[in-house]
């Protein structure tokens, strides 16, 4: 990212991962559209319901992830092979903790982070279950968060959009 036009270099970085995030809006409007359409109406609310909790988490991994962007990208940029390899390895770790912890932190407060939210009853074992699904898919959602940001950090956007 160094060479060439400021301009067409950022634009050709930037364009995968706006498309990757168009994708990712498209991937929760399909999930509306076929629950709504071919399960239920309950289960289409009970997944909105839902969606402030998998909001939380997904905040949460995208700004570890554009954090680790910054590391990874000052190490590479430096020409630091070891500095990078720690990074990457540390990275690593923390991806695993996090996910651990949210996991399970996910898995006991669901329901009274639904009650919260004021999820009617007619809905809650819907939504629960949902969200434990959503909480057991977190380390698999983090290590591509964070292999991501780690691509992304190293100057390559194209690889995370694919």
């Amino acid at each position: 990212m160094t060479q060439g036009s400021p301009g067409k270099v950022l634009l050709l970085f930037a364009l995968p991962v706006f498309l990757g995030n168009v994708f990712q809006q498209l991937y929760n409007i399909a999930d509306s559209v076929i629950v709504g359409r071919f399960v239920s109406a309950d289960a289409l609310a009970a997944v909105s319901a839902s969606g402030p909790a998998m909001s939380i988490i997904n905040m949460f991994m995208i700004g570890l992830s554009s954090g680790s962007t910054v590391v990874i990208a000052q190490r590479a940029g430096a020409g630091d092979k070891e500095g990078l390899q720690k990074a990457i390895g540390t990275i690593g770790c923390l991806t695993l903790l996090c996910s651990c912890f949210i996991t399970v932190a996910g898995l006991f407060a669901s329901r009274p982070l639904l009650n919260l939210l004021g999820t009617p009853d007619v809905i809650m074992e819907d939504a629960y279950r949902y969200l434990v699904v959503v909480y057991l898919g977190t380390a698999g959602n983090m290590v591509y968060q964070m292999g991501s940001g780690a691509l992304r950090g190293m100057g390559d956007s194209s690889w995370p959009f694919l």
